[in-house]
């Protein structure tokens, strides 16, 4: 839900992404910006007298039985709030479903230690790939599986453990996981901070499995980018696993 200005005034613009296309659905009246802004920040439990700062909750659409949970963000605009909801997926596709069942791949994830990327452009469909990856370790050991992550993307059946984080506290969160004595770290989108790179190879190196995605527009180009961040060259190469890079 988008405020935005056309020839006589404010209109607000609804708008799905369908199959990573955008879709306008509808343009609604200014008249309404208000209440549907108020509804959604009393759904999300945001903080109402507070317009003026970016916030995001969760909230839950019901429809007679059926239950899905949503993610809902609010940022000022120059013609108010824009609201986005996103649903969070309950069902985590399988490595079979997404056609990744394969060598390597099934080799990389049984191994004890190590790190594993998930790379790729925006929108590849990276988080997918690592949770159907998390779906498939839950099934081969018990594994003591927690995720590192801001947004969180995927709802996880119990079995694992979801630490949601600000980019800023990443690494204080992947710090703080350890005191847990995970087997499994999942990493959410990592962006190119230096204490996080470093510490999620460290991490690798103790012993854990960590799991991490990364934006790349390639799939060498992220290794460089860890040495530049101040990871080792010869701690990056004993303990990487693999680089998964994919584009839809």
């Amino acid at each position: 839900l988008t405020p935005v200005w056309e020839a006589g005034g404010v209109s607000l613009q609804l708008i799905l992404r369908i199959d990573g296309a955008l879709r306008e659905l509808r343009r609604l009246p200014a008249s309404l910006h208000d209440a549907l802004v108020l509804e959604w920040k009393r759904q999300a439990e945001l903080a109402i007298e507070e317009p003026s700062r970016p916030q995001e909750g969760r909230a839950r659409f019901v429809f007679g039985e059926m239950q899905v949970p949503l993610r809902v963000a609010m940022v000022p605009t120059l013609y108010g709030d824009k609201v986005t909801v996103r649903a969070l997926p309950t069902r985590i596709p399988t490595m079979a479903e997404l056609k990744i069942a394969k060598p390597p791949l099934t080799e990389w994830l049984r191994k004890q230690h190590g790190l594993l990327l998930i790379v790729g452009p925006t929108g590849s469909g990276k988080a997918t790939t690592q949770a159907a990856f998390t779906r498939e370790l839950q099934t081969l050991y018990p594994y003591h599986i927690m995720t590192v992550e801001d947004p969180v993307m995927f709802l996880f059946p119990p079995g694992v453990t979801q630490l949601k984080v600000t980019p800023q506290a990443a690494a204080d969160g992947l710090r703080a996981a350890l005191h847990h004595d995970p087997d499994v770290i999942v990493l959410g989108e990592m962006g190119y901070d230096a204490e996080l790179a470093q510490r999620a190879v460290f991490v690798a190196d103790a012993g854990h499995l960590v799991l991490a995605c990364l934006h790349a527009h390639d799939a060498t180009a992220p290794l460089q980018d860890f040495l530049d961040l101040g990871v080792k060259k010869s701690m990056l190469a004993g303990n990487l696993i693999g680089v998964v890079y994919q584009q839809l």
